[in-house]
């Protein structure tokens, strides 16, 4: 097949067209939760200067505008490596100068926090989203604070307009309807499926619970497994059931990523190439389970665009909230070291605080054992 792929644009800091680059050779990582990367390499007589802009293509089309962050000129070779972010991180550059309390809708909160951006190549457009969110944003940057708020909504995602600046950044649903499913059997050699409990939870305990907690469905599958979950003095019962809930959807199942080619999803699922997008739901089945399982695409991988544009390795998932996951991880590790127990909030209540509590703790235990040792 002939693949007919733009070359990537430069253009400068403030988004405007320079002209097209040289490639040697480019990989772009599409994510679904920010920020996609990307690495360009060039001739070495041809480099891109730091947070200038790239706009970057795949056989899909426009893949997105990245921005330059680590050049790497090795003088011994003829070739000049740039890795690249995806242009939002430009928001991250603008801080929220107060400590902010919000509790209102969400397309609300959106434009709040957007406020707080002081450029000129961003703005907010289409936000779906009007779940109210409760949250503390204490002098957190722009980005973060956006990070935050879409760990809070976990049935939406950020979509992003580059057809003039400014840039839009919108927030819409994600997709619901399946677009394909099929069954994956072990003769699919690219296939990786990946298995962890890290986020299991199937009790979940709250103020303002009925019965101060909330059992999972699956909880005579796999056990008691709790976690604890905070809310604040305004939270009705029936905000706390809400939460729980939706807090146990997402983990009362072990995690399961499957990691796949394009070709060979598009084989099993008869989803043409160019539908395999980053959101696109898919329904399978897997020979070692009884579950048929509803995953997301949330990684597009292109190793090789204008070397090997075909091949494209696709993740599927659950896309958990960013920050959650991050604690999660972060509490298995202060478990091993410490044995200490320590209580999982939700994305919409002082994760923050209680994430830089985590780290520090962790410095301090490492500081106590290096002295013993």
């Amino acid at each position: 097949m002939r693949y007919d792929i733009p070359l990537p644009e430069l253009l400068d800091a403030s988004g405007n067209y320079i002209g097209a680059l040289r490639v040697v050779s480019a990989s772009i990582t599409e994510t679904l939760a920010p920020l996609s990367t990307a690495s360009i390499t060039l001739p070495a007589d041809e480099t891109i200067p730091i947070r200038y802009f790239v706009k970057m293509y795949t056989p899909n089309g426009l893949a997105g505008i990245f921005r330059s962050r680590v050049p790497e000129e090795a003088y011994q070779s003829d070739t000049c490596t740039i890795e690249l972010e995806h242009a939002l991180s430009e928001v991250g550059d603008y801080v929220i100068t107060e400590d902010l309390s919000v509790n209102d809708a969400a397309n609300v909160v959106a434009a709040q926090i957007m406020s707080y951006y002081r450029g000129s190549l961003w703005t907010l457009g289409t936000v779906q989203a009007t779940e109210n969110i409760k949250a503390t944003l204490d002098n957190a940057n722009v980005l973060n604070a956006l990070g935050d708020l879409m760990a809070a909504l976990p049935d939406y995602m950020m979509t992003f307009d580059f057809d003039s600046i400014p840039w839009r950044i919108n927030i819409v649903a994600r997709p619901t309807q399946v677009s394909a499913e099929g069954r994956l059997s072990r003769n699919v050699e690219s296939a990786i499926i990946e298995r962890d409990d890290t986020e299991l939870c199937t009790r979940v305990y709250m103020d303002k619970l009925p019965n101060g907690h909330l059992d999972a469905d699956t909880i005579n599958t796999y056990g008691v497994v709790e976690r604890y979950i905070t809310g604040d003095d305004a939270t009705t019962e029936a905000e706390a059931l809400t939460i729980a809930q939706k807090y146990l959807d997402l983990r009362k199942n072990p995690t399961i990523t499957i990691t796949i080619s394009a070709q060979d999803l598009h084989q099993i699922t008869g989803d043409p190439l160019d539908k395999i997008q980053l959101g696109t739901m898919y329904r399978l089945s897997l020979n070692d389970d009884s579950i048929v399982y509803e995953k997301l695409v949330t990684q597009l991988e292109w190793g090789d665009v204008y070397g090997r544009p075909a091949e494209v390795t696709v993740t599927l998932a659950d896309e958990a909230t960013n920050l959650s996951s991050v604690m999660a991880g972060m509490q298995l590790q202060i478990s091993k070291v410490t044995n200490a127990t320590y209580l999982l909030s939700n994305a919409i209540s002082g994760d923050r605080e209680r994430l830089d509590i985590m780290s520090r703790e962790i410095n301090v235990q490492g500081e106590k054992e290096r002295r013993e040792y």
